[in-house]
């Protein structure tokens, strides 16, 4: 099965999680996206304003192009989905809003509706159908209590989205079930985070994401997963009062499908780890005199700093260094850069062990490890350190 796919500009930024998990998983599941050329910005969000025409031509534009290849449109981020399948609407069943739009359009363009818009969630109820789904899983996620954010963007306006029952949707509860998990439902699950507010009213901001975080966390959820870069954002940013881990809900399908293991690490997955930014780096060589694991490194902290920047991540996964790092900042603490070279190994480190079987150091082999005089602290930094 072959859907052309709409990623939008998040995902190539922010929310490259969001999609690159959801392509490794479609290809285990036998489904290819076929990414649509010279796509452009779906515009963020859909404006109700019936006049205004010309910020919703993107969108046109890439449900003719699904149209002319005789596939589906498949979306993810929630925001696109939402703007994409309103603006179809519209072309579908508003007469003079399609007439406009097409007097905009190239002659040979005209579109009339004829393409059909599918979340990626969709597509995996749907299509793959989530007993296929488990079927596929190797990797089940047993134990996890997982509370799904649905927020505004899939569900509303209902009649419109036609994505499941607006006021008590089941669809993401019911993949959680599929990939082993327990979903956890929660009042909160379909209200709104802040959404965009947080740029000029943040209290309010907050104060819808602590409000949906600590819905979640009365019920015990151990997590949460969303389909919603602007969503993630203010569950994390923006949830002061309480904090819980929010996953987009393709990771943890990857890591069911036993393929979150196959997502490139690149340069900027780890910066966007680390929060370092290397091209400060001024090459002083102060960061790896300071280092007191200096002859247990086979790749130092400046080095570090030089190889992310150059993008020779591989190399650095590879390296005994990220498991002898010491993590005691000296390198931070003394750059005069700020650089932070022991963030950059942090981030490393961390890249490895959220893969798939990469954890560094078992359960099963703490027994023999255990000195009667070892502080409690000593175990629970290792497994901090070493395993996820």
């Amino acid at each position: 099965m072959k859907y052309s796919y709409y990623p939008g500009c998040t995902l190539k930024t922010k929310a490259k999680e969001l999609n690159d998990y959801a392509i490794a998983s479609a290809k285990a599941l036998g489904i290819e996206m076929e990414e649509i050329e010279d796509w452009q910005c779906c515009g963020g969000v859909y404006s109700t304003a019936t006049d205004e025409i010309a910020n919703k031509l993107s969108s046109v534009r890439a449900l003719a192009q699904a149209r002319d290849k005789g596939q589906d449109l498949l979306t993810l981020c929630s925001a696109c989905h939402n703007v994409i399948k309103r603006v179809n609407n519209d072309m579908r069943n508003n007469e003079d809003f399609r007439t406009r739009a097409n007097n905009y359009m190239a002659p040979d363009m005209e579109y009339n509706g004829e393409a059909n818009v599918i979340h990626y969630l969709e597509m995996l109820r749907d299509v793959v159908g989530f007993d296929n789904l488990k079927k596929a899983v190797v990797n089940p996620l047993k134990g996890k209590k997982i509370a799904a954010y649905y927020g505004c963007l899939l569900l509303r306006p209902g009649k419109v989205m036609e994505f499941d029952d607006p006021e008590n949707p089941k669809i993401m509860e019911d993949f959680i079930k599929a990939i082993g998990a327990t979903p956890v439902i929660f009042s909160q699950r379909n209200e709104c985070c802040g959404g965009y507010m947080t740029l000029n009213d943040k209290e309010l901001a907050q104060k819808r994401s602590n409000a949906v975080v600590a819905s979640a966390l009365e019920q015990q959820a151990d997590c949460m997963i969303t389909a919603c870069p602007l969503c993630r954002y203010n569950l994390v940013a923006n949830a002061t009062e309480n904090q819980i881990p929010v996953y987009y809900f393709t990771e943890l399908l990857a890591e069911a499908l036993g393929v979150k293991k196959e997502v490139n690490i690149n340069k900027e997955m780890i910066t966007d780890i680390s929060g370092v930014n290397p091209r400060k780096c001024m090459k002083c060589g102060k960061c790896s005199a300071t280092c007191p694991a200096f002859d247990a490194m086979d790749y130092h902290p400046h080095q570090f700093v030089d190889m992310v920047e150059n993008g020779r991540i591989e190399a650095l996964m590879q390296s005994k260094s990220i498991w002898n790092c010491l993590s005691c900042m000296a390198c931070v603490q003394r750059c005069p850069r700020s650089v932070e070279p022991g963030k950059l190994v942090e981030a490393i480190r961390l890249a490895v062990i959220r893969q798939q079987g990469m954890n560094h150091l078992s359960e099963e082999a703490i027994p023999e490890l255990l000195d009667p005089e070892l502080p409690q602290q000593a175990i629970v930094s290792a497994f901090r350190k070493y395993k996820r």
